[in-house]
């Protein structure tokens, strides 16, 4: 990412009010460091909530939330996805925890904990 730019914009008005504000999704972009080869990165319709590159190499990990009931706001209790990026694949994204995977892994990691401490 030494040689690139990372962008976060709301360019989609998703729910229809006539604005792009912080209600509407925030993609994540990516360019080179001239600003070309412009494009978008995360999934649609989904709203970036963090990002994080991985130290040393051209990857990272984007968290993203879906509107997954539909009410055209992304609140608490839609899906947070987490997805893996590579910069030198031109693949798309693919999901690596979503919410029942990280609720599964929280339930066996606090059955496991609570074992233990007893």
């Amino acid at each position: 990412f030494k040689e690139s730019i990372l962008y976060l914009i709301h360019d989609t008005d998703f729910n229809s009010d006539g604005k792009l504000d912080r209600k509407d999704p925030r993609y994540l972009y990516l360019s080179d460091r001239a600003g070309k080869s412009f494009r978008r990165i995360s999934p649609e319709k989904e709203y970036v909530t963090k990002y994080q590159i991985l130290p040393g190499s051209d990857q990272m990990l984007i968290q993203a939330r879906k509107d997954t009931n539909g009410d055209l706001v992304f609140g608490g209790e839609d899906e947070l996805v987490w997805y893996f990026f590579d910069v030198n694949k031109n693949i798309s994204l693919q999901p690596i925890l979503d919410s029942i995977g990280r609720k599964s892994m929280e339930e066996k990691f606090f059955k496991q904990w609570l074992q233990t401490a007893e």
